[in-house]
């Protein structure tokens, strides 16, 4: 043999621990031709048959497993969720709440002293009671009013109308004093100018606020919608898993599962026939094949011979020291046959 040199093929074929039974046999084909033909019964085949059966069941079964663990997951996520959505809409909340809380108020009470600066005149000038005045900064203003009102008494002392007949001389009086030349009409003017600036500024400010409040409002409601949706899916989550172990995919798997089981139960065998033609008391090798046999019949494929010769060589009862290509035709073969219906 070409590749074995020290084995014939009587030597390296017979008595292979693979085989669990073989048979020699010759006949003259219808070329007249004598022909010696070996067939083996692959025991080692059929343990990687059955593997490849027993690995098909676990992989679907783990399919079932994977698909009520997801199931599971998926209520874990839902409620994961929701926890998320809720906290959101609380802490949206309690800043609505703070945001609306703020309004303390300060714009009336600014309006309540704007209200009354209007009511002051030029005579009270410099000595205004400012115990009715509520907002700091207007009380700030009217200090600052009253100080230039009190200047303005000095400089009318100092400085009277009488010399205004003299203007150069009145402007000397009033730069040597350094006082001012406002009247207490502009001074009280200046004031209530300056509050009314205060209540300008507030409404702004109000209109700002209230602006702020409004979108914390629209957010907190798109946060409602999402708590809503969130338990929506919760629900869905929860019916999903309650309903997947019955399940149309776990049905189909459970199926396909009894029909691989049957397929196993129905499976008989794997046989290899080699044939050779004597001629002149030499061996021509015709070619071999491959049978997968269960309950439906035989599934045949073509077969390389030294698939054979190496693994008989090592007298082998492990599929896996079978070489690769061998097992792929195996398992080419066992996924091309249908599985048996139940």
């Amino acid at each position: 043999m070409k590749g074995w040199p020290e084995f014939t093929i009587g030597q390296l074929l017979d008595k292979r621990k693979a085989c669990s039974s073989n048979e020699w046999e010759s006949f003259t084909d219808t070329h007249g031709r004598k022909i010696v033909q070996y067939t083996c019964t692959n025991q080692v085949a059929m343990q990687f048959v059955h593997a490849l059966y027993n690995h098909a069941i676990d992989d679907k079964r783990h399919m079932q497993q994977s698909f009520l663990k997801r199931a599971e997951q998926d209520l874990n996520n839902a409620q994961e969720s929701l926890q998320r959505a809720q906290a959101d809409y609380e802490k949206q909340g309690a800043l609505v709440a703070q945001m609306g809380n703020n309004d303390s108020g300060d714009k009336e009470i600014l309006l309540g002293d704007f209200a009354l600066i209007q009511n002051l005149r030029q005579e009270s000038c410099g000595k205004t009671d400012k115990r009715n005045f509520r907002v700091p900064r207007v009380i700030e203003i009217l200090e600052k009013m009253d100080t230039v009102c009190q200047q303005i008494h000095r400089r009318m002392e100092a400085c009277p109308d009488t010399l205004k007949k003299n203007k150069v001389e009145w402007e000397v009086c009033i730069l040597s004093n350094r006082f001012t030349k406002a009247t207490p009409a502009s001074v009280v003017g200046n004031a209530i100018s300056e509050v009314k600036q205060l209540v300008d500024q507030a409404e702004k400010a109000e209109g700002r606020s209230n602006q702020r409040l409004d979108d914390a409002r629209f957010s907190l409601g798109k946060r409602e919608e999402w708590v809503k949706r969130a338990e929506g899916a919760l629900e869905e989550a929860r019916s999903a898993l309650e309903a997947a172990p019955s399940s149309n995919a776990i049905k189909e798997l459970e199926v396909s599962i009894e029909r691989h089981k049957k397929g196993l139960e129905d499976f008989k065998e794997i046989r290899e026939t080699m044939q050779w033609a004597i001629q002149d008391g030499q061996a021509v090798y015709v070619g071999a094949k491959i049978d997968l046999i269960d309950a439906s019949g035989n599934f045949e494929m073509p077969l390389e011979a030294e698939y054979v010769f190496s693994h008989a060589a090592k007298d082998s009862d492990s599929f896996e020291e079978m070489r690769p290509a061998y097992l792929t035709l195996i398992r080419r073969m066992w996924e091309q046959r249908p599985l048996p219906k139940l």
